[in-house]
């Protein structure tokens, strides 16, 4: 299994929403003007210190006016520093974010699948609530940078007027952050255990939402409120945990906040009532230890903060750092013919004990030239096509070049773990799969599952249609053309295009404002609008009518297409040039109807038959 490039560990994360792409810059220049502002913050009770000292104990009106023009001043320096960081800082939050976002997504995404498979509402919670938090850190970092600096300022003002202040000032601060790294501990383990149950949760949720109609028809629902309602409450629960774990922390920071404002404003008016300070060194020290406890508080809940974003960053760590579902593709080989290896297989050796080199799967060279496809079928090692089948035997199964071959699964599970299987989104056995490129076959696992997937388009049962139009539902969000009519036509759409209001017609989010049998139909014209050599339909018309589902059926066998239909349909099936009955069998029989159906390859010489049951009959 490959590994996950450079950005693996929850420290690469953090580099990557605060440094990458030029975003250091950014964020010093803000930091710099926090620390700005954090300062001028405390300069503002020194300037009223000296403004009582100076300008109103002796009553001077010039010298009030000259330093009520530099308090003025300190507060217009303060809100410009604010407002200038506020702006750099939400830059650097927000592409951060956006960079966290399409790292997580990109991994999900991968061409060659992550192994770390997630549902819908999973997906969601990594990128939005987890890079949320991870993200945040610039905020942290920046803030608590200012704050440093403003404990530090105040300390050296508070020296000058009281060196008892300023030692009872460092004295808290070491204090604080102490007891809060240790108060922190548990709350790292309860903010992941936070996340992990609000995710589950999500995705129950997400699930549940996303089905909700077929759950009401087939009477689940009240099955469905009660898993959701055992996930949200144990979310619940996690995030109860954590909210106490973080309600006491912060009382514990606040607390020695509120300790170390007392023992200040104590000692400041012990200072001032033995005359050892001025009364407006009175005012500063008061005004400095409001400051300072403030500051404590927030300085306090650092580490807190800190944890819930590394266990955010784990998350998404483990998330970008897991395995590809596919190894890396090798050196392309060609499979071996058969020819090569009769003299080991025989000639009557089902399909898939004649095995090539390198685990290919033999291909005859002579009669099957234009066949473009194979995959293996049954239950054996290393294939999981059919593996709710109770056939222990494994056959391959060729398809040729414009061939339309049905599939007759034996259950659900099956159908969906084939159409996963040809469409390389599951994993699969060297020899289990191959396709045929530039005249030769070679198997998927030597092909960049991106080139495999333009040449072989397998679309899920129950694909997604993303929010827009109805033309870019069926063409493609980058297709301004209108779809092709006879292509429209083949899925048996006009009467969609009519009640929606045209092509520009909006669908909804994930096709919502259409029914199941109409995002059905968008499906089978999407995948005929593709240019792949092969189209792997699963299940297209069980949600449609059978008028029209038969008229879908005739359509697609006109195309000319090379087809692999996987149903149960007799309609459907009954179309097919050939069908493959992946039910169990003990013999391997092949059935022919001349007088209905048309087989594509009757001018040839016939391939061995496989152990799956096929039926060929002639189009009429």
């Amino acid at each position: 299994m490959s590994p996950a490039p450079e950005v693996t560990t929850p420290r690469r994360l953090f580099g990557l929403a605060l440094v990458a792409d030029g975003r250091g810059g950014a964020l010093a220049a803000a930091t710099a003007l926090l620390v700005v502002h954090a300062l001028a913050e405390a300069a503002v009770p020194v300037m009223i210190g000296v403004t009582v000292d100076r300008a109103v104990l002796p009553g001077d009106p010039a010298a009030l006016a000259v330093w009520l023009g530099a308090l003025v001043g300190v507060f217009l320096v303060l809100t410009v520093s604010y407002q200038s960081a506020s702006r750099l800082m939400v830059s650097v939050y927000g592409y951060g974010e956006q960079s966290l976002r399409h790292l997580a997504l990109s991994r999900i995404l991968r061409p060659r699948l992550s192994a770390h498979r997630l549902t819908p509402g999973e997906t969601l919670t990594y990128v939005t609530s987890d890079t949320y938090r991870v993200a945040g850190v610039a905020w942290s970092v920046a803030q608590q940078c200012a704050t440093l600096a403003s404990i530090v300022g105040a300390s050296l003002v508070m020296l000058a007027v009281s060196p008892v202040a300023t030692a009872v000032v460092l004295v808290s601060t070491l204090l604080t952050l102490v007891v809060m790294r240790v108060v922190s501990r548990p709350i790292e383990r309860r903010g992941y255990a936070e996340q992990r149950a609000a995710t589950e949760a999500g995705a129950v949720a997400a699930d549940f939402m996303s089905g909700f109609r077929v759950l009401v028809g087939i009477g689940a629902r009240d099955e469905a409120v009660r898993r959701y309602v055992a996930a949200s409450g144990a979310s619940r629960v996690a995030a109860t945990a954590a909210g106490r774990s973080l309600a006491g922390y912060e009382a514990v920071s606040a607390t020695i906040a509120a300790g170390t404002t007392t023992v200040l404003a104590g000692a400041a008016a012990w200072l001032a009532a033995d005359g050892q300070i001025s009364v407006g060194e009175l005012v500063t020290v008061l005004g400095l230890a409001q400051l300072v406890g403030g500051d404590l508080a927030y300085a306090g809940s650092f580490p807190a903060s800190w944890v819930h974003k590394i266990a955010s960053a784990r998350r998404l760590a483990r998330l970008v750092d897991a395995e590809d579902l596919f190894d890396a593709a090798g050196p392309v080989v060609p499979a071996t013919r058969r020819s090569d290896v009769q003299g080991v297989a025989g000639d009557d050796s089902p399909d898939v004990d004649s095995r090539g080199i390198d685990g290919f799967a033999a291909v005859d060279d002579s009669p099957d030239d234009d066949v473009v496809l194979t995959f293996r079928t049954g239950t054996g090692p290393g294939n999981g096509a059919t593996s709710t089948s109770t056939s222990t035997a494994r056959s391959t199964v060729r398809l040729r070049r414009g061939e339309m071959l049905g599939v007759r699964p034996p259950d659900s599970g099956s159908a969906r773990e084939l159409s996963r299987v040809l469409g390389l989104r599951s994993p699969v056995a060297r020899g289990d799969l191959t396709v045929r490129v530039d005249g030769t076959q070679v198997d998927a696992l030597d092909l960049d599952p991106l080139d495999y997937r333009r040449r072989v388009v397998s679309f899920p049962h129950r694909h997604t249609i993303p929010s827009g139009t109805l033309r870019e539902a069926v063409s493609g969000h980058e297709a301004w053309a209108l779809p092709e009519l006879d292509l429209v036509d083949a899925a048996a759409l006009h009467d969609t295009v009519l009640e929606a209001g045209g092509w520009d017609a909006q669908v909804g989010e994930g096709g919502r404002r259409l029914s199941g049998g109409q995002r059905q139909r968008i499906g089978v014209a999407r995948a005929l609008h593709t240019a792949a050599d092969v189209l792997v339909l699963d299940e297209p018309t069980s949600a449609v009518d059978t008028v029209t589902e038969a008229r879908v059926a005739q359509a697609l066998a006109r195309q000319g297409r090379t087809l692999v239909v996987v149903s149960t349909s007799p309609v459907l099936l009954g179309a097919c040039d050939r069908v493959v009955d992946l039910e169990p069998s003990t013999e391997p029989t092949t059935h022919r109807d001349p007088t209905t159906h048309r087989d594509p390859a009757a001018d040839r010489d016939p391939a061995p038959a496989p152990l799956t049951r096929e039926t060929s009959v002639e189009h009429g």
